[in-house]
Order: structure tokens, then sequence, then C-alpha cells
């Protein structure tokens, strides 16, 4: 059977007076497992003097600081960071979501055996190529890695025993962005880690400037006066001396983390020259750095390192390939919802290149509504000397996370409701915005993902007219008449589309149109506050009958109602309208967080 959608105007009409379901309020809540951290006026980095005299020190540490200089101030928002690195069981509730590759060290047995396979078989190749008197192979490197990377599909794999906590390790950069995307988050910059363990200092650890071995895990750690060289990363939070005020363990040492912020000098770096030894003995140093913005920043340093690696300002360039087993990654999130995931959208969604000619949207104005599913996890600390070890305050292990997100279009080339249709007879639909979602509605019938929205007057395209004559101005509404010779664009409708009402059609990434539904009222106007409202409600909607009749139905549905903008090009006014959502009954409630 086909079911037809009805008028807006009937749908609507037909709601009954539910009870609104309740919203988050006050101040934006952090997603589970982060806590909140105020931005502000940041030092980044190291100033040249404190270098110059490290390096008359110690010349090898002068050529790994200088790339630290100059000491400047960088202006962050409010933001959200989590408080311990990314553990093992916080990664395997994604692996076991997504189906992702699990890290290497996951399957520790699996690969030691094709190493043996792998020696076995070249060991063989050896003696059957002498027997024969020919040249005996190259013998070949058996790279761990690499064959995980090719052959881990299918392969069993489990963490290793008492490890559940420790940092998750042998993730590469693309490991962590795809963690965090999936997780509602994204990485820290190095400038946030900065500020997170900083704060409006400019220290060299997060406890102040002492080079203190018994608080993180490095190289040189000592534990009850003795001195510990660990073989391997420390469970999250294990040494209390490591916990920031805001109730964040392990920034310094333990293992390196991933930034998302390039490998590129700070603003006014030079390459500095340092003069070292007496008399005869006197030589110059250069530090130089070779950059490379394809890198990215790790920080923090490691449990193979000492502690002046695991100062707050080093800064180390990593192939985004590489992955070992002392580095890994935590994650943060931004003070405004959507943003973060706006702008992976605009990155890897909707790119420009995919995007139709002339369209523009900023992430900055998103709107979303969202919800995150968590467990308590397993981590655990000690909080107080003498005490038997507890809950990690704020950790939480993250199942899932659903969003609603809606980036708006700015610059559109029009200043009137009518003028916007004119240039959608024109030019075809015009793109309003980008809709993410995780759920599935049932009106418009969209599946989870992200769709272009555009805007399709009545009417459908005109024909091209007639240049104006030499000197006369554009036409009344404001749209510039298209040239005679210029082709109409093509368009793709979807099924059943009605060309007899204005209408918002729903465009997959791929240009592909997967649904339609008549227009809200169109204001032009200043933009308003947007919100979310969802209430308990009837779908109507017709059943096509025999003989070309049709049945009306109803049934219990979720509606969810965006109140929206989106901007024009000439003023900092736009077009504000409403776009109803139908979802199944439940789909969304008291849990998300909504303005």
């Amino acid at each position: 059977m086909l079911h037809v959608l009805l008028p807006l105007a009937t749908t609507l009409a037909t709601v009954p007076s539910p009870e609104p379901l309740q919203a988050a309020k006050g101040k934006l809540q952090p997603p589970p497992g982060l806590v909140a951290i105020e931005g502000g006026p940041t030092k980044i980095g190291s100033t040249i003097k404190y270098v110059e005299e490290e390096g008359k020190k110690n010349e090898t540490l002068f050529g790994n600081i200088v790339r630290e200089t100059p000491q400047h101030e960088v202006r962050l928002d409010d933001y959200f960071l989590m408080v311990t690195e990314v553990t093992n069981e916080q990664y395997a509730a994604y692996v076991k979501a997504t189906g992702a590759r699990p890290p290497e060290h996951w399957a520790a047995k699996i690969i030691d055996e094709a190493s043996l396979e792998f020696v076995r078989k070249q060991g063989e190749e050896a003696e059957k190529a002498k027997a024969e008197g020919r040249p005996v192979p190259e013998r070949q490197k058996f790279v761990r890695s690499e064959w995980w990377r090719k052959n881990w599909e299918g392969k069993a794999w489990q963490i290793p025993k008492g490890k559940e906590t420790h940092p998750v390790v042998y993730v590469d950069y693309r490991d962590a962005v795809a963690y965090a995307r999936w997780a509602g988050l994204r990485l820290m910059s190095e400038f946030e880690y900065q500020r997170a363990g900083r704060g409006r200092g400019d220290t060299l650890y997060p406890w102040g400037n002492d080079a203190d071995a018994t608080r993180s895990v490095t190289l040189e750690l000592k534990v009850g006066g003795r001195e510990v060289r660990p073989a391997e990363p420390y469970r999250v939070a294990s040494l209390q001396g490591n916990r920031t005020p805001a109730g964040l363990y392990d920034l310094c040492g333990n293992v390196w983390e991933w930034t998302s912020s390039p490998y590129s000098p700070y603003p006014g770096y030079k390459d500095l020259q340092i003069t070292v030894g007496n008399g005869k003995q006197e030589r110059k140093i250069d530090g130089l750095t070779r950059w490379d913005a394809n890198q990215r920043v790790v920080v923090g340093g490691c449990f193979q390192l000492g502690l002046v690696a695991a100062r707050l300002t080093t800064r180390r360039g990593l192939e985004r390939f590489e992955s070992t087993d002392s580095v890994g990654f935590r994650c943060a999130s931004s003070g405004s919802a959507g943003v973060d995931l706006a702008n992976l959208i605009l990155r890897d969604d909707l790119p420009i290149e995919k995007r139709p000619e002339g369209s523009q949207f900023d992430g900055a104005k998103t709107f979303a509504i969202d919800r995150w599913t968590s467990e308590p996890g397993t981590a655990q600390t000690i909080l107080e000397e003498g005490k038997p070890p507890a809950a990690i305050p704020g950790y939480a292990v993250i199942t899932g996370y659903d969003h609603v997100t809606f980036v708006p279009a700015i610059e559109i080339e029009a200043t009137s409701v009518g003028g916007l249709g004119d240039l959608s007879k024109q030019k075809g639909p015009q793109p309003i915005g980008i809709l993410s979602t995780t759920k599935s509605f049932v009106q418009p019938g969209l599946e989870r993902g992200t769709y272009l929205v555009s805007y399709f007057a009545k009417g459908g395209l005109e024909k091209p007219a007639a240049a104006p004559e030499k000197g006369k101005p554009e036409d009344a509404k404001g749209i510039a008449l298209q040239d005679a010779e210029k082709k109409a664009p093509e368009v793709k409708l979807p099924e059943g589309f009605d060309s007899t009402v204005d209408a918002l059609i729903f465009y997959s990434t791929d240009g592909e149109p997967k649904a339609w539904m008549p227009a809200p009222n169109f204001d032009y106007a200043r933009p308003v506050e947007p919100k979310a409202t969802v209430i308990s409600a009837k779908r109507q909607y017709a059943v096509a009958k025999p003989g070309g009749m049709t049945e009306r139905k109803e049934e219990d549905a979720t509606l969810l109602t965006l109140s929206l903008n989106c901007w024009v090009r000439v003023s900092n006014k736009g077009f504000t309208f409403q776009l109803p959502l139908y979802l199944k009954p439940g789909e969304i409630g008291s849990d998300w967080r909504m303005r």
C-alpha cells in the first residue's frame, strides 16, 4: 500500500493537546565522562628565555623545545574534556557498536600465531630454493600492525585481562577521530590541553613548575621513594598527584594523546640559536624544526620518557597513520550543542565539492538536540589516602549517541520569501540548511543520515527569461534575470512530488532526492532563538485504495518541531520557519539535551 503525505495544515490540525516532554534546563550539561573547563585568555607555549636557558643546560633538549616558542595568548571558549584518557573498556563499546577494527594488542595471540606462520613459510621457501639451486629469497620482516590492518576482519579479540581501565593504545589519528564522532565528541586541540593543565597561569605541570617524579607515569616515576621504570602504561588515574582541580587525570605522562592541531609553527615563530661552551670550546647550536601540517600534535609525554617530555608545553608531530603502544587520546566537546558535529558534517559529509554551487553554511549557527547512553564503567582511583579505591568522579563509558542537527545556510541571494521562490524557479531548489540525524523519521520518510534541505516554489522551473536591456536594473524582487542562452538547471525530484505546492526537498549527500514535504511558512525577519518542542501526537496519513480512492488513517507518533533560521546575504536578516518531523512514539524524550 502506498502511504501518501497529507498537506501540512491537515496534519497539524489533528494534533491533540498533548503534554510537552521535559527538556534540560539551564547550562548545557556535559556529555558522560567529561567535565566542564572554563575558557578564557590562555598562555600557550614557552618563552624564548626559558627555551634558551634550558637549551644551555641540555643541548639535545634545545632542539626539541624550540618548537614551543614563542609564548603567546589564545582566547578559548568554555568546553568539556574527558576526565581520563580513553580506556580499553570505553573504546570496546565503540568497537562492539560499529564493528570497527580493534587495536592490535587486543589480538596479540592471533598476531603471534600469524608471525610464527610467516617465519615458518619463509623458512620453507628458503630451504626449497636451496634444494633447487635458486637464490634464497630475501628475508622479509613481519610487521604486526600491517598484518592486523589487512587481516583483522572476522578475527576474535578481547581486552587483555586486567587492562580494561588502561588507556587504549595502538590507535592512529583516524581511529581516534572515528571514535570521537561515534561518541558525539571530538579530539581536543593542543590549546585546550594546555588550558586544562595551566588554567590562567603558565606552569610547566598541572601541579606547578616542580618536576615531581611521584605525580605522573614517566620513565622517572617514583613510588614509595623507589624509582620505577614502567614497561607499559598504567591504569588511568593511578596517581592522586596527577589530578587537576577540575577533576582531570593523567594530563602529564602515561601515554601521548592525539590532538586535532596540525604540527605547524606558532605565530611569530623564528628558528633560535644558542651559544654553549667557553673559549675554544664555544660553539653555536641551531634549534631547527621540520614542520609538517599534515602531521598532528601529540601532547603529554608517556611512560617511556622522562618528566621533561611530560610538560604541558611539549608538542611533538606525529604522522596520522602511526599507532604505537605509547599513544592514546582523550576527547573534548564544545560548550555549544551541535557545533562539533556541524564541523564534521561540513568537512566529511558535505564538503564543498558535494554542495550546490554557491551554497554556504555556518557551523557556528548550528542548532542541535542530542542525548547519550552510557554505563558507569569499572575505572577506580584512590580519592583519599588510606581509603579503598572508589569510582573515578565523572568517568563513564559511552554506549551510544543520538542527535538531530540542523546546519543553516547563509548568504542566500534573496531578500523576501517571494524572492526565494523566484530564485528556486530560476536556479533550481535553494539550499536552506543541512539536516543530520541518527533517528529515522516517519514523515518525511528519511533514514538516519545527512541531508541537504532545499526550498522549491510551486510551479517548478521557469524557462530562462530574455536578458534585460543594457543599463536596466534587476527585477523588483532582487533576482537577476537569467541570460537567454543559459541552459535551465537539471532538477532531480523525489517520487510522488507535487509541484502545485511550495516544498522542501531532502537530498542525500550524493545529490539524490530522498523525500519531500509541503514547505512550512517562511518569514523574512531577524533571526529568532532556535528551539525544539517535542510532543506525543497523532500522525494522519492516507492509504491508496483500488479505484483511485484513498483511506485516511492515523497512528501514534512523536512530533519534533524545530524552530530554525537561515541567513541572507545583504543584511543580518534571514528566513525563520518551523520544521515538523514525525518519529515513532517515544523516540525522543526527556533525556535529550535541548535549549
